[in-house]
């Protein structure tokens, strides 16, 4: 709908406000369809979609995610014990990403009983957020949520202070 007045409602995710995105992995989100643009097959005209048709999601928030989450608990079981570094995008809010700190390695003894502190993180209700691990110290990456090639993994979800307390093991 045309109006006088700007709408706000396109933001660019992927990295920290005001730097370039070339060559970096990135997306575009609308606050008012409250989904991403991606590239999606058309009959006719631009090969453009929602993301949340192209995965025949619905409510929820961003397709695939996640929906009603209290708490979102993370344990680092990566087998080389390396750290991870977690960052947090609200997508609601457009913020873009920030480092939400360290989650050490909790590898012993040949596997991962995912015991010990995990890394924890409560959003704020009706907040769509990304939660994206980096591998910091892997070969040729550093510690930037968006170097695809770094990440650990990636969970989309919707903040509910009466949803559930979901737990992830990263591998």
């Amino acid at each position: 709908m045309l109006s006088d007045k700007p709408a706000y409602e396109w933001y660019v995710v992927g990295g920290p406000p005001g730097t370039s995105i070339d060559g970096t992995t990135w997306a575009l989100w609308n606050s008012s369809a409250n989904d991403y643009l991606v590239s999606g097959g058309q009959d006719f005209g631009v090969s453009l979609n929602w993301y949340k048709k192209t995965v025949g999601g619905g409510s929820g928030g961003g397709g695939g995610g996640i929906a009603g989450v209290k708490t979102f608990v993370a344990y680092n079981c990566i087998s080389e014990q390396r750290p991870l570094e977690m960052w947090v995008a609200d997508l609601s809010a457009g913020t873009g990403y920030v480092d939400m700190g360290g989650l050490a390695s909790q590898w012993t003894d040949g596997g991962c009983p995912t015991t010990g502190t995990p890394w924890t993180f409560t959003p704020a209700s009706g907040h769509e957020y990304v939660v994206t691990s980096v591998d910091y110290l892997a070969f040729g990456c550093s510690n930037d949520p968006t170097i695809g090639d770094c990440w650990r993994s990636q969970t989309t979800f919707v903040g509910d202070a009466n949803g559930q307390v979901v737990s992830t093991t990263i591998g």
